[in-house]
C-alpha cells in the first residue's frame, strides 16, 4: 500500500482534487447551528454528552438506550466533540464535514486497491463526495452515525484487502484489524450489517475468488457474527423505546409496496437529485400502478444485470445498492419516514460503480486515456458543486430547512410542529401558532404539537389557553412517552397563577415519570421558594444541577435564595458560577452587581 503512494504522484494529486472539492462544497457549515430535530437528543439536550469523556459516560455511552438506539461508538466521537468544542455547533459540523472528507479519501484508496484503475475510482469517490443527497448525512449534526459507520466500513474493506494479498503472519493481523473495523462501524449504525455481504460481493468482482467458495464463506463467519449480534441488540434497543411500528400502523402489504417504490426513488434521486427533503411521509401515493412499475423496473435491471455475466461489476454495484438498503428498506419499519436522503449515503456507491465502470466499457477501455476521463471529471464538478452548495445552505437553521421542505412536500404534523417550534425560540410567537394550528388541522391530537400551543400561549400570556391544551395532550395521550414534559408545562402555568401547591402536585407528577428532566427540578425550586421553603428550593435545584451540571439559570436561581436567606457570599458564589457556565446570562450578572452593592454597603 506504500508503494502506492511512493510510485504515483497523480494520486496525491488526486487526492488534493477530491479535497479541495469537498472542502469548498462544505465549506460553510461551521456557521450552521443546531437543528430542532435530533439534534437537540444528540448533542444540545444531551447532557451525558455533555460531561464530555469521563468513566460515568463512557459507561452511559455502551449502556444506555437512547434515542431508540445502541450505538456506543457515535455518542463516544459526540462527547470528544463536546470535550473539544463545548456547545458550539461549529465544530460538531466541522468535525462532521471533516471525517466526509476522510471518507471520500479512504474511497479512493479503497476502490484503487480494489480494481487497480485510477480515474473510475477517482470519478466514484467524486461522486461520492460531491452528490447532493449525501448533504444530509454531513451537515445534520445528528447523523454523524452515517459519516462515522462509512469511515469504518472502508477501513473494513481496505484491510480485508491487505489481508487477501499479503502472504504472511502479517495477514491475519489484516484479518483482525477487518473485524474490528466492522464491530466499531456497527457500533456507529448498525446499517453496516450487510457489510459481510458486500465483501462476498467483492470476491466475486473485482477480487475474483470466487473459485474457493467454501472457504470465503467460512472466513466470513466472524463478520456474519458481528452482524447478527448487532442486528439483535438494534432490533431489541428499537422495540424497547417503542419505535418499531406495528403492522396496524403500517401493515405489511404497504411496507412491501413502498420498498420497491423507494427503491426507484432513490435510483431517480441519484440521477436527479431534486427534490431533497428532510422527512419523506408515508402517503396515499403509493398506488397500484406505481408499484407495479416499481417491482417491473427492479425486476428488468435485475435479470439485465445477470444476463451480462461478463460486466461482473454490473451484477456487484446492483446487489451493492439493494443489499445496503435491506436494513433501512421499511419492511421492519422504525419511524414514520418513507426513506431518506440519508439513507443513501453508502448505498449510491453501488450505483456509481455500475455507471462508471459501464462507461469505461463502452467507451473508455484503455485507462491511458486520460483526457475523457478529466473531462467527465469536470462535468461532475460543473453539474453537482452547485446544487450541493445550495443543498448544503438549507441546513443554516432548522427555519430554512423546514420552510424548504413545506415547498415541495406537503405539511405534516412533525414538520409543522418544529418549524413552529424554530419560529417560537426567534421570539416570533404569532408564527408559531399558526404553524402549531395547520399542524392539528392535519392531527387534532398530535401529543407534542398540543403541547408546544400550550407553551406558546403561554409566551403570549394566555394562561387558560395554554391549560386548555395541556389538559387535551394529557387526555388524548395519557401514556405518551413524554408526558412528564405536559405535566412540568401544567406546573409552570400553575406559578403564572400564583397556585404553588397546585404547581407542586404537577412537578411531583412529572418527576415520578421522569426523575432525570433537569427543567421540572428547577421549576419545582421555583414553586417551593415562592412558598418560602428554601431549603426544599435549593434541594431541587441541587438535584437539577446534578443532572445538568451546565445550566447556569439554576445556578442563579440558588443565589436568589441565598440572597434571600441572607447568606450574601453564598449567593455572589452562585451568580459568579452562574456566568461562568453562561457569560451571557444578564440576569446572573445583575443580580451579582446587586449582591456586591448590598455587602459593600452592610460592611460600610
Amino acid at each position: 500500500m506504500a508503494g502506492l503512494f511512493k510510485k504515483n504522484f497523480l494520486f496525491i494529486y488526486c487526492c488534493l482534487i477530491l479535497l479541495a472539492a469537498t472542502i469548498y462544497v462544505y465549506s460553510d457549515v461551521h456557521g450552521f447551528g443546531y437543528v430542532n430535530y435530533d439534534d437537540n437528543e444528540y448533542v444540545s439536550e444531551n447532557y451525558a454528552i455533555q460531561k464530555g469523556i469521563t468513566v460515568e459516560s463512557l459507561q452511559w455511552s455502551f449502556t444506555a438506550v437512547h434515542s431508540n438506539n445502541w450505538h456506543p461508538v457515535t455518542w463516544v466521537s459526540h462527547m470528544i466533540d463536546f470535550s473539544l468544542f463545548g456547545i458550539n455547533p461549529a465544530g460538531h459540523h466541522v468535525m462532521n464535514a471533516a471525517i466526509h472528507i476522510l471518507n471520500v479519501i479512504l474511497l479512493f484508496i479503497m476502490l484503487y486497491l480494489l480494481t487497480g484503475v485510477r480515474w473510475p475510482s477517482l470519478i466514484i469517490a467524486a461522486l461520492f463526495a460531491l452528490h447532493p443527497t449525501h448533504v444530509e448525512s454531513v451537515a445534520w449534526i445528528a447523523e454523524r452515525k452515517d459519516v462515522l459507520s462509512a469511515f469504518f466500513m472502508f477501513l473494513t474493506i481496505i484491510n480485508y484487502w491487505l489481508y487477501i494479498k499479503a502472504d504472511n503472519l502479517s495477514k491475519w493481523l489484516y484479518y483482525f484489524l477487518s473485524l474490528v473495523f466492522l464491530a466499531l462501524g456497527l457500533m456507529a449504525k448498525p446499517m453496516l450489517v450487510t457489510l459481510p455481504c458486500v465483501l462476498l460481493l467483492l470476491d466475486y468482482w473485482p477480487l475474483d475468488r470466487i473459485k474457493n467458495k467454501l472457504y470465503i464463506v467460512l472466513e466470513k463467519i466472524p463478520f456474519f457474527i458481528l452482524a447478527f449480534l448487532s442486528s439483535y441488540l438494534t432490533f431489541w434497543a428499537q422495540n424497547s423505546m417503542g419505535a418499531v411500528q406495528s403492522v396496524d400502523h403500517f401493515p405489511l402489504l404497504l411496507r412491501f409496496q413502498n420498498a420497491f417504490v423507494s427503491v426507484v426513488k432513490y435510483m431517480m434521486k441519484t440521477i436527479y437529485p431534486h427534490p431533497l427533503v428532510v422527512f419523506y411521509p408515508y402517503t396515499d401515493l403509493i398506488t397500484p400502478i406505481s408499484f407495479i412499475l416499481s417491482l417491473l423496473l427492479v425486476v428488468g435491471i435485475s435479470l439485465a444485470v445477470l444476463k451480462y455475466k461478463d460486466k461482473k461489476y454490473l451484477l456487484v454495484g446492483w446487489l451493492w445498492f439493494l443489499g445496503t438498503l435491506v436494513p433501512v428498506i421499511g419492511i421492519v419499519q422504525v419511524g414514520t419516514q418513507a426513506m431518506a436522503d440519508r439513507y443513501m449515503y453508502i448505498t449510491t456507491i453501488g450505483l456509481f460503480i455500475m455507471v462508471v465502470f459501464l462507461i469505461k466499457d463502452l467507451f473508455l477501455k484503455r485507462e491511458s486515456r486520460q483526457v475523457p476521463y478529466a473531462l467527465i471529471l469536470v462535468l461532475l464538478v460543473v453539474l453537482y458543486i452547485p446544487i450541493t452548495k445550495k443543498q448544503v445552505s438549507y441546513w443554516e437553521s432548522p427555519i430554512q430547512l423546514f420552510e424548504h421542505q413545506l415547498q415541495y412536500e406537503i405539511g405534516t404534523p412533525l414538520i409543522l410542529n418544529n418549524l413552529a417550534l424554530s419560529y417560537s425560540e426567534k421570539g416570533n410567537t404569532d408564527k408559531a401558532i399558526s404553524y402549531y394550528h395547520q399542524a392539528l388541522e392535519i392531527n387534532p391530537i398530535y401529543f407534542s404539537v398540543l403541547n408546544n400551543l400550550g407553551s406558546a400561549l403561554s409566551d403570549k400570556g394566555d394562561i387558560n389557553g395554554a391549560i386548555k391544551y395541556y389538559q387535551k395532550a394529557i387526555d388524548t395521550q395519557p401514556n405518551n412517552s413524554l408526558i412528564y414534559k405536559t405535566y412540568n408545562n401544567m406546573g409552570i402555568a400553575a406559578i403564572h397563577q400564583k397556585r404553588f401547591e397546585d404547581a407542586i402536585e404537577h412537578f411531583e407528577l412529572a418527576l415520578d415519570i421522569e426523575p432525570g428532566y433537569d427543567a421540572t427540578y428547577n421549576n419545582m425550586g421555583v414553586a417551593l421558594e415562592s412558598l418560602g421553603r428554601f431549603e426544599d428550593a435549593i434541594f431541587y435545584y441541587r438535584q437539577g444541577i446534578l443532572i445538568n451540571p451546565r445550566n447556569s439559570g439554576m445556578y442563579n436561581n440558588i443565589g436568589l435564595v441565598y440572597g434571600k436567606k441572607g447568606d450574601v457570599d453564598k449567593a455572589i458564589d452562585y451568580f459568579r458560577r452562574a456566568i461562568e457556565l453562561n457569560p451571557n446570562n444578564q440576569t446572573a450578572k445583575d443580580n451579582l452587581k446587586i449582591a456586591i452593592s448590598f455587602k459593600e454597603k452592610s460592611n460600610g
